[in-house]
């Protein structure tokens, strides 16, 4: 058998490639609407990947159960648009605002975004806006935003308990139907209580300040 080393480039070897022999890589198609006004476009049900919406103003938009991969939607102005079921992958809302939109059921996923801004867009009803802020916070430790996680800690307390609290009272038809027994009220009243007892002595965890101060107020009464 011959000791002969095999033929072929080396790992260390640079290889350079003529033009004719380069493999064949397609273009990435991209829509572009960037630095343009869109006002009562209906895209609702539809496919989106690459799409450039850079400091793009849309108006009156309908953008229901659509789909967006890899969107670019930098300081992009949204006023009254409908994003209901909408699914963003990987898109980018950095500086992006949102004015009377519909954000019902929308799903976020390794987007890059301004909590803030968008938290404040979010549906008021609090069982939806819980699964609102659920998903926002999957999302912000999915692209490490790690400072954002504890604001959305905390608005999805305040809306677990405004929607227990709605329970307690009957809020509206939805709630007077679905939680008409007194056994759901009760397991409310309960939920609702601990969670104010959770914030009042520790801040749910995100404010450590308020637990030192649970303690100091004890080793006080312990020693008087």
């Amino acid at each position: 058998m011959s000791d002969a080393p095999k033929s072929g480039p080396r790992s260390a070897e640079i290889v350079i490639l003529k033009p004719e022999e380069l493999p064949e890589i397609p273009y990435i198609e991209r829509s572009a609407v960037a630095r343009r006004k869109i006002v009562r476009a209906d895209w609702r049900n539809r496919d989106f990947k690459d799409f450039n919406a850079l400091a793009a103003q849309f108006e009156d938009c309908d953008f229901r159960y659509s789909n967006f991969q890899r969107g670019y939607f930098r300081d992009a102005k949204f006023t009254n648009c409908r994003f209901v079921g909408a699914r963003f992958t990987e898109c980018t809302f950095r500086g992006a605002s949102f004015y009377r939109c519909d954000l019902k059921f929308v799903n976020f996923e390794r987007c890059l975004i301004d909590v803030r801004e968008l938290v404040a867009s979010l549906p008021s009803e609090p069982n939806i806006r819980r699964e609102a802020l659920q998903n926002l916070r999957a999302n912000a430790s999915e692209v490490g935003d790690y400072a954002a996680e504890g604001l959305l800690v905390l608005q999805e307390i305040e809306a677990t308990k405004r929607h227990y609290s709605y329970v307690l009272r009957g809020f509206d038809s939805y709630y007077r139907t679905k939680y008409s027994s007194i056994l759901s009220k009760f397991k409310a009243g309960v939920k609702l209580a601990w969670l104010q007892i959770g914030g009042h002595i520790w801040g749910h965890g995100e404010k450590p300040w308020r637990l030192l101060l649970s303690c100091l107020v004890i080793l006080n009464v312990e020693i008087n």
